[in-house]
């Protein structure tokens, strides 16, 4: 069985709590719940653009320079006829009838 601290103990820790919060904010890092509350707005965008992203009827492809592709939400898979898997292992390039527009367009994007 585990010895219950006393008043005393349990002062002293608080005592100990209160000064290592103060030192954390006078080195200018954030109260656990301050940084919650920062991170909110990104989590919130976050969900908004996964939702565009995930939602839009027009195909969304994202690259490397190189052309290998990152990502690829649902429309862009039917448009092109890759399952998720199989659109990982293509280049961008590839995806145009003519390559060469593919180059033209990668190069108008840099």
């Amino acid at each position: 069985m585990t010895k219950k601290p006393t008043y005393e103990e349990l002062e002293q820790r608080v005592k100990e709590l209160e000064s290592a919060a103060f030192e954390l904010k006078r080195r200018g890092i954030p109260h656990i719940t301050e940084r919650a509350r920062a991170e909110e707005p990104l989590r919130e965008s976050e969900q908004k653009y996964c939702a565009l992203f995930d939602e839009s009827r027009d195909a969304i492809v994202l690259t490397t320079e190189q052309g290998n592709i990152n990502d690829a939400n649902p429309a862009a898979l039917e448009l092109f006829g890759y399952s998720r898997e199989e659109i990982f292992k293509t280049n961008f390039r590839k995806l145009y009838v003519d390559p060469d527009d593919g180059y033209r367009f990668q190069e108008d994007m840099m």
